[in-house]
């Protein structure tokens, strides 16, 4: 099969989504994103991810000085994030020994 250009799919027939689709399905090695199944896992793959996030756009800046004011705002929204979520898996972790869990809602 020959490569697609951009252009081929202004030709392809389009389908509206139904009820029942699913956007983002787990998949396997290989076939590009890995969404984690276990609890554990994932908290862990969030607190890493928006720490990186920030870090990228922080070195970003760092490199194009002139971005700065476009990406100071996800850049505090990726560590707000972060230190949120290593919290409440210190409460998911600790908190029952203090009478307090985690309110991940």
């Amino acid at each position: 099969m020959a490569d697609k250009k951009f252009t081929d799919i202004l030709e392809e027939e389009f389908r509206w989504p139904k009820a029942g689709d699913k956007l983002i399905l787990p998949g396997q090695s290989g076939q590009g994103a890995y969404l984690a199944r276990h609890h554990g896992e994932r908290i862990y793959r969030l607190i890493n991810g928006y720490k990186l996030a920030a870090d990228l756009l922080v070195e970003e800046v760092a490199a194009e000085t002139w971005r700065k004011d476009v990406l100071i705002y996800p850049i505090v929204f990726c560590y707000r994030h972060y230190l949120e979520l290593i919290l409440k898996s210190l409460l998911d972790d600790y908190g029952s020994m203090g009478g307090v869990s985690a309110n991940w809602s």
